[in-house]
C-alpha cells in the first residue's frame, strides 16, 4: 500500500471513527439511563434497539482503531520506526479493548431480557450488576488513555517529520496533553462533573481537520527522508 493510499484511508477512517464513537456514546447513554431513572435494567429493557445499534457502532469503532493503527504507522515509520511502532501497538490495544468490552453490553441485554441465569437474581441484585457493567463501559478507561498517548506520539511525529501543517500538529499535541492529564485524574476521582466531556473538544478540533487534510493533501507531501 502506497503512502498516499495510507493517508487517504487514515483520513476516511478518522471521520468514521468520530461518527461511530459519537453515535455509540449517545445511544449507550440513552439506553442506560437517559431519562433519569435509577433502575437501569428497566431503562435498558425500553431501549434494547438503541443499545444494539450502540454495540454495532462500538464494534465498527474498534475496527476503525485497528485500521488507524496500521495506517498511522505507515505514515510515520520514516520519521521514527520505534515511536511509529508504539503508535501501532497503542491503537491496536485500544481497538482490541473496545471489542472485548462489548461483553458488558451483552450482559446488560441479558439482564434486561431476563435471560438464562438472570432468574436467580432478585431485582436489586440484577440492577446492581447492571450498574457495574455500565461503569465498566466508561469512556475514560484504559482504552481512552491508550488513545491519548498514541495521539500525542503521532502529533509529535507530525511536527518532527514536517508532515502536514505545523499549527494543526500543535493542536494535536495540546489536545493529547489535555486528555493525558484529564483521563487519569478522572479515573482517580479527582476530576468529575457535567463539564468533563468538554476535554474531548480540542481532540475533535484536531482530528476533523486532520482527516480532511489526509484525504485531500497528504499524498502531495514528500516523505520525511526527502524533507530531511
Amino acid at each position: 500500500m502506497t503512502r498516499t493510499s495510507s493517508a487517504r484511508i487514515a483520513g476516511a477512517t478518522f471521520l468514521l471513527y468520530i461518527v461511530f464513537g459519537m453515535v455509540a456514546a449517545g445511544l449507550f447513554g440513552r439506553a442506560v439511563g437517559g431519562d433519569g431513572t435509577t433502575v437501569i435494567t428497566r431503562v435498558v429493557a425500553r431501549h434494547v434497539g438503541a443499545l444494539r445499534v450502540s454495540m454495532v457502532c462500538s464494534l465498527l469503532c474498534s475496527f476503525a482503531a485497528v485500521t488507524l493503527a496500521v495506517t498511522l504507522h505507515a505514515l510515520t515509520r520514516d520519521v521514527d520506526r520505534d515511536l511509529a511502532l508504539m503508535i501501532l501497538v497503542l491503537r491496536m490495544g485500544e481497538g482490541v479493548m473496545g471489542a472485548v468490552s462489548l461483553s458488558n453490553v451483552l450482559g446488560l441485554l441479558e439482564l434486561a431480557g431476563g435471560g438464562p441465569g438472570v432468574s436467580t437474581l432478585d431485582a436489586g441484585s440484577a440492577d446492581q450488576f447492571a450498574a457495574f457493567l455500565v461503569l465498566s463501559e466508561s469512556p475514560v478507561g484504559a482504552g481512552a488513555v491508550f488513545f491519548a498517548l498514541a495521539s500525542a506520539i503521532f502529533s509529535c511525529l507530525l511536527l518532527r517529520g514536517r508532515i502536514g501543517p505545523a499549527p494543526l500538529a500543535w493542536v494535536g499535541v495540546v489536545a493529547s496533553i489535555v486528555l493525558m492529564v484529564a483521563l487519569p485524574l478522572r479515573l482517580a476521582g479527582l476530576l468529575d462533573g457535567p463539564l468533563f466531556p468538554l476535554v474531548w473538544l480540542p481532540m475533535l478540533a484536531f482530528e476533523v481537520p486532520l482527516a480532511v487534510w489526509l484525504l485531500t493533501r497528504a499524498g502531495r507531501q514528500p516523505r520525511a527522508r526527502e524533507v530531511a
